[in-house]
């Protein structure tokens, strides 16, 4: 694992206060050198206190983060669902961004995206993590906990999928006060209520061990694919962790309470355990941040036995997204009883598009079905693991009583990379200056003049001009937004309902593939622009590029192991059961 030595940033006030004192000769010098850096001081205490009164207390922050959600699977974006009454009605009172993005088209790339701010060329998360991963998230990467936690006195939960890595210290509660949740996606272990998937898994297996693995392989000596030993896959049980700061022992297995989780009960322990982070904030007399990422509505799909056959569509989907718009709804009403209501800004979104392969078993992209890949491409899916756009456009709502006003915005491009900025700043943190950063702070859009989304004559406040995509495993920038014009460099698509994929197809960097959202949404017809406008996107692309590789970068280890390397809480049996199950 390596990480470049990150560079010195000296600000240009001090930059010259250095340059007085050297140049000192004499104590006429010194004093005015003196009296000017009194005075800066000054000044920055000053600007800093006003700041601090703006601002005023800082906020609680929840991010309710969905797993495989598609752009039209809310009825706030998409009036034929009908699954998400209660989150509807919380977004009406919420301020939507309908051109919101999630930073990449996968799971684990998407999640490392979101807390550390960072494209995946600059973190080295590019793929999905597994059950075997030995490593995880650089601990070079710094994430939202953690600066919240050591710098802006929060107290800080994680609940859910993680995805990041499940081995100290890679494991969560390396990076929260308290974590809860499974490490992983939900079928990359087995369970006993398996839930609907394509194609179909089984129960996990009882009895006597019917594998052979290697006991020799351990994390210390399994460092590269090569030389690791066959992986366990759905045979070991899905785990579920409880873990306050820093796990129990080396493969923080000590933590897991239960194995196999139970799949229809899970959301019951978010919900409840809510109120057990907001508690012990309050018992520390800190503000809280809550990461809630859930297992929703990644297969396979199972629910409470209250939510079956509920939905209007009638299939389990549809029941599972009631089930979501239970607990999303269950987590507000905790957060407002607990902590009062204009305290906490509430936020959801999620990790990228529906996964196409699985059919009705999963979501809906509304009208951004990427169709130049039908038509032109060869065919082939268009949601989750593309850069089409409905691969990483999703839903995303803020909610703050008080503080942000409701309304829609469709002219702001938001992204997950803006979360860490933003909670930086109501936090009072400055953005650290040791790295870069691929977001930009969402306050000026939250906290917008209402005059300027309501006068035709105005523009609401540019976010960004730029926005830049990542392809999944290698992590290449080959797509790019500029205001309404979205550019391939390269598409490609992902198996779909049929089993149907083709390869990628490179346009180049001069004769980009081109389309104008607004007008053509679903990328149907390739349009042809300036040549001044395409030398600007490159130019800004050549910019992206030239910060990435000559700034502090993480290169992280995907190295497997076997069995005895995975999360186990009895080794004694076969899949791992707790003894008290």
């Amino acid at each position: 694992m390596k990480y470049n030595k990150p560079n010195t940033c000296i600000p240009p006030s001090t930059q010259y206060l250095l340059f007085i004192n050297k140049m000192a000769y004499n104590n006429v010098t010194i004093l005015i050198t003196t009296t000017t850096l009194l005075l800066t001081l000054l000044i920055n205490t000053i600007i800093t206190n006003a700041n601090k009164l703006h601002q005023g207390t800082k906020p609680n922050i929840v991010v309710m983060f969905v797993d495989d959600l598609g752009y039209g699977d809310v009825g706030f974006i998409n009036p034929e669902t009908k699954e998400t009454p209660l989150i509807d009605a919380i977004a009406k009172k919420s301020l939507v961004l309908t051109d919101f993005h999630a930073g990449a088209s996968v799971c684990t790339p998407s999640r490392a995206a979101l807390l550390t701010g960072r494209l995946g060329l600059r973190t080295g998360i590019n793929k999905n993590f597994g059950p075997t991963s030995l490593y995880g998230l650089s601990i070079n990467e710094t994430t939202i906990p953690e600066y919240l936690g050591k710098y802006g006195g929060y107290y800080t939960g994680g609940m859910g999928k993680w995805h990041l890595g499940m081995h100290a210290p890679y494991h969560p509660s390396y990076r929260f006060d308290y974590y809860l949740g499974i490490p992983y996606s939900l079928d990359m272990g087995c369970t006993d209520n398996p839930g609907a998937n394509l194609p179909p898994v089984e129960k996990c297996p009882k009895g006597e061990n019917t594998i052979i693995f290697n006991k020799k392989k351990t994390i210390e000596n399994a460092i590269n694919y090569d030389d690791a030993p066959p992986a366990p896959d759905s045979r070991v049980a899905l785990p579920l962790f409880e873990s306050y700061r820093n796990c129990s022992g080396r493969t923080c297995n000590e933590d897991i309470i239960q194995q196999p989780v139970d799949l229809t009960t899970v959301t019951d322990y978010y919900i409840n355990n809510t109120k057990t982070i907001i508690l012990n904030a309050q018992k520390e007399k800190k503000p809280f941040f809550i990461y809630l990422p859930f297992s929703h509505v990644h297969v396979p799909l199972a629910t409470d036995p209250k939510f079956t056959n509920t939905s209007a569509r009638g299939n389990v989907f549809g029941d599972v997204l009631m089930e979501l718009d239970h607990a999303v709804h269950s987590v507000v009403e905790t957060v407002e009883e607990l902590a009062g209501k204009g305290n906490t800004l509430i936020i959801f979104t999620a990790d990228n598009g529906p996964w196409n392969s699985k059919c009705d078993l999963a979501g809906s992209q509304a009208q951004f079905l990427g169709k130049w890949q039908e038509t032109h491409g060869g065919g082939g899916g268009t949601g989750k693991f593309t850069l089409w756009e409905g691969g990483h456009r999703e839903p995303f709502f803020a909610y703050w009583p008080g503080k942000i006003k409701p309304r829609i915005d469709h002219t702001t491009i938001g992204s997950t990379f803006d979360f860490l900025p933003t909670f930086l700043s109501l936090a009072g943190i400055s953005l650290p200056t040791d790295r870069s950063f691929d977001g930009v702070s969402l306050e000026k859009v939250f906290f917008a003049d209402d005059d300027v989304h309501s006068n035709n004559n105005e523009s609401p406040p540019l976010l960004r001009e730029f926005l830049f995509h990542s392809e999944i495993v290698v992590g290449t920038l080959n797509a790019m937004r500029y205001k309404d014009l979205k550019l391939f460099f390269r598409s490609y698509p992902a198996v779909d309902c049929h089993g149907r994929s083709k390869k990628g197809i490179t346009h180049g960097f001069d004769t980009p593939l081109v389309f104008n959202l607004t007008a053509d949404p679903a990328e149907s017809n390739p349009i042809t622009i300036h040549p001044d406008i395409l030398l600007k996107c490159q130019n800004a692309y050549k910019e992206k590029l030239h910060d990435i590789q000559n700034t502090p970068y993480s290169i992280p280890s995907y190295a497997t192991g076997g069995f005895y390397d995975g999360p186990c809480c009895d080794k004694d049996r076969p899949v791992c059961r707790c003894k008290w199950d």
